[in-house]
């Protein structure tokens, strides 16, 4: 809950420490992983962006890292 009030809030910083638990918890939670990315774009922290993308690059079947990133854009 407090991850989605931060989140909501557009408290990234905050945030990304607790999905990064939550994402220790259920490690191949695909939407998890999606909010850690979006997470690290509003950081700029393309790195770590990266580093998500193939980490689940072979259990996230149908995710697009290009679709993700050109939602946050708009």
């Amino acid at each position: 809950v407090k991850a989605n009030v931060a989140l909501a809030d557009e408290r990234y910083a905050e945030a990304l420490p607790l999905y990064n638990e939550l994402i220790k918890r259920d490690p191949f939670n695909r939407d998890l992983y999606k909010v850690r990315i979006m997470l690290n774009i509003k950081l700029k922290r393309p790195e770590l962006v990266n580093e998500d993308d193939e980490k689940i690059f072979n259990f996230a079947e149908g995710y697009s890292l290009d679709e993700l990133i050109m939602n946050q854009n708009k």
